[in-house]
């Protein structure tokens, strides 16, 4: 017998009976995954635990070279030695010097720019204490006028 040409009902029928076989598979495999992951709760997941394991090997070998390259580094330095320079007690060339150029006496203009020099540090040190006192009396004034603001406020 020739077979049967299926008819538009039978395609349609066959195409629903598909798709619910289809539906049928991925609800299984959906309820496997949720059942692998429900028993994975509290259980070691290998892949992470490799990436984990890795990280941590990974990282004890970095360690492990630092601590190689340091130590390496700490015996190439410990062969330099550090000659320390000590100073002179007794008076050199330079000692003498300096005592000269101290002892030397000052021309007029010299002495000038000193005098000129102490003179505008004094007058700056008085100029700062005259600003310091006129900040405290502001800070005084408003404090005695807040206070009797608030006072009055409550009469």
């Amino acid at each position: 017998m020739p077979p049967k040409k299926e008819g538009p009902k039978e395609k349609a029928l066959n195409k629903q009976q598909q798709l619910e076989l289809e539906r049928e598979q991925r609800s299984a495999l959906e309820k496997e995954k949720q059942e692998a992951a429900s028993w994975e709760v509290g259980a070691k997941s290998n892949a992470k635990s490799k990436l984990e394991e890795e990280k941590e090997a990974e990282k004890r070998r970095k360690e492990a070279v630092k601590a190689a390259l340091i130590a390496a580094e700490d015996a190439e330095l410990s062969t330099v030695t550090r000659v320390v320079k000590t100073k002179k007690k007794g008076k050199d060339d330079f000692d003498f010097l300096d005592q000269a150029l101290k002892n030397q006496p000052k021309s007029k203009a010299d002495k000038d720019k000193e005098l000129k020099k102490k003179a505008d540090e004094e007058r700056r040190k008085k100029e700062e204490e005259v600003r310091l006192l006129k900040e405290q009396k502001k800070k005084v004034a408003l404090r005695s006028g807040s206070a009797a603001q608030f006072y009055h406020c409550w009469i």
